[in-house]
């Protein structure tokens, strides 16, 4: 029996089974002052114009942080909070619902750079551990199958807390 947070499971997890999917097992996790700098440091990777106010262009990467991390809880991946926001801005229809459609779209891409990037340097978030660990099960149903087999029960404590993430894992 393993014994430790979803967080804590997945990421073992990952380390023994995730070069099954493309990640190198000496990833590095990224707290959120991590995620932070590592946001500040590609500010200008990202096609930021709402979001990187010439003014103060950090003033939102701790939304942006909080709205990628909420998009994880619900399993959206960059892929489909795209086209979700592609879709809003064919269909908007006045000023406040296409500046609205912008914003968004802004934020898909750079959602979706976002994860390259973290990709491409071994680093992830808490929310790519549990999401990286259902692509693995979703996408290797023998690695699923062996977890299956050596996991009969799993007891969850605060399970009222869970996301759908969480949920789903």
């Amino acid at each position: 029996p393993w014994l430790g947070t979803f967080h804590s499971l997945c990421d073992r997890l990952l380390r023994i089974e995730g070069l099954e999917i493309g990640i190198d097992p000496h990833f590095n996790i990224m707290t959120t002052t991590d995620q932070w700098l590592f946001i500040k440091s590609h500010l200008f990777d990202f096609n930021l114009s709402y979001y990187r106010p010439l003014g103060n262009p950090t003033k939102f990467i701790i939304s942006i942080i909080h709205f990628f991390s909420r998009l994880q809880d619900e399993v959206i991946r960059p892929e489909e909070f795209k086209k979700f926001s592609q879709e809003k801005k064919d269909t908007a229809h006045n000023q406040e619902e296409i500046i609205e459609a912008q914003r968004l779209m802004e934020l898909a891409d750079t959602f979706t750079v976002y994860t390259q990037l973290k990709h491409q340097e071994s680093l992830y978030d808490f929310g790519d551990l549990i999401n990286l660990t259902l692509q693995l099960f979703k996408t290797r149903p023998n690695i699923r199958q062996k977890y299956q087999q050596q996991f009969q029960h799993v007891l969850v404590d605060e399970f009222q807390d869970t996301n759908i993430a969480q949920y789903e894992l």
